[in-house]
């Protein structure tokens, strides 16, 4: 079991830099906490923000920024992708390179428990293995916070990704595109992971392994009285 952690990191959003920029520490202890250990944990800090700094990680500090999706789609961007994609899949074929599956943990999410180990478990025999689909408000298709991509397909996965369109229709958007690779491989080689509410609540704080994203202030103080954080 050899993977590679990639992310990305931009700290001038809706919750303002600051909270960024300390939630950016609580991702890196969560992060480094992973068994077994990464080999490589990558993070792309976009957009000139603040360098991601910490031991153990390898950040690639750029000044640019594609925008998020919904720069594109209302075209206060003229580009073909976002930066979440992009970053996405050039922190996949680092891994590639760097000869691991690669682990998908994105800025704002949190996993506790054997989780590496249960992603493992969840994709089986498969090559890649992503959230459920939403039950609950945000409704959305599936989760892509926590993901798991085997070594040997992963240029297959980014350039099926790339080719399933761009970014500039939101019906068409991250979402979209994974449930597009799981009808072409068939759910047989993608699976769904047993754990975790993504940006579904609420928050299963007993569960032995979970996962979440998008923590609110409330979240994380429930999650320091734990012991978790």
């Amino acid at each position: 079991m050899k993977y590679t952690i990639g992310s990305s990191f931009y700290d001038k959003g809706k919750n303002g830099d600051e909270f960024r920029r300390a939630f950016a520490q609580l991702w890196y202890y969560n992060t480094m906490a992973a068994q077994p250990k990464p080999e490589r944990v990558i993070v792309i800090s976009e957009g000139g923000s603040k360098p991601f700094c910490a031991e153990g990680v390898d950040t690639v500090n750029l000044t640019g920024d594609l925008g998020h999706c919904e720069d594109l789609v209302y075209n206060r961007k003229p580009n073909a992708h976002s930066s979440w994609s992009i970053s996405m899949c050039a922190a996949a074929l680092l891994a590639y390179d760097n000869e691991t599956d690669f682990i998908y943990k994105e800025e704002d999410c949190l996993a506790f428990g054997p989780w590496v180990d249960q992603m493992y478990r969840d994709m089986g025999d498969g090559v890649m293995v992503f959230g459920a689909k939403h039950t609950s408000p945000p409704w959305m298709a599936c989760s892509q916070s926590l993901f798991l991509v085997a070594h040997r397909v992963i240029p297959t996965f980014v350039v099926c990704y790339l080719a399933a369109g761009n970014d500039r229709d939101r019906h068409n958007l991250g979402e979209k595109k994974f449930e597009t690779l799981e009808a072409k491989f068939g759910k047989d080689k993608i699976k769904r992971l047993s754990f975790g509410v993504d940006r579904e609540r609420p928050i299963p704080w007993d569960a032995p392994v979970f996962y979440a994203q998008q923590f609110t202030q409330a979240e994380l103080d429930e999650a320091k009285r734990r012991g978790l954080i």
